[in-house]
């Protein structure tokens, strides 16, 4: 990145769906450039159930959490806590993982783009969004921009450090 250069190259937001069945529930977005690894995951916090059932370690509430991964292995997994065999009441988080190429190495994977192209040819919309969609998109981004811009909610610079990774995409 160059010096002064007031370009995005890692962002952090939360936000929220203004829906009732999403009320209180955060959402946050973080993507980056020269990041130490190529990720793309969803990961889903379930709440916390009140009154609490489980007794409190460290002021730590157990949250069970449902992950989708995306880039670089398709996979889902979901992290829940299990009360350990025995008599006293100890906790324990466990995890149940399908990894999509492992289930099928037998089978031939194609890659994202190919995958794209192809849908292009045969005409098939089912990996495309909506115009609606779209346009929600634009909508939610040009918020963001507009907040940066009016200094709503300044965009903090963090300091350059060395790395072997290029800053440039």
């Amino acid at each position: 990145m160059r010096a002064g250069s007031q370009t995005e190259t890692y962002f952090k937001i939360q936000t929220e769906v203004s829906l009732p069945q999403w009320k209180g529930v955060p959402i946050h977005l973080e993507s980056g450039k020269g990041m130490a690894e190529d990720l793309a995951e969803v990961e889903i916090v379930f709440r916390h159930p009140t009154p609490c059932l489980c007794p409190l370690q460290e002021g730590k509430h157990y949250k069970n959490i449902l992950y989708y991964s995306i880039q670089p292995r398709e996979a889902i997994s979901i992290a829940f806590w299990v009360k350990k065999p025995g008599p006293a009441m100890v906790l324990e988080q466990k995890a149940f993982s399908f990894d999509y190429r492992a289930a099928f190495q037998d089978e031939e994977f194609v890659d994202a783009h190919e995958r794209l192209l192809l849908s292009v040819l045969q005409e098939d919309q089912t990996l495309f969004v909506s115009t609606e969609e779209i346009m929600a998109s634009w909508k939610f981004i040009d918020s963001v921009m507009r907040g940066w811009e009016e200094n709503d909610v300044p965009l903090l610079v963090y300091p350059q450090q060395s790395s072997s990774l290029s800053l440039h995409s």
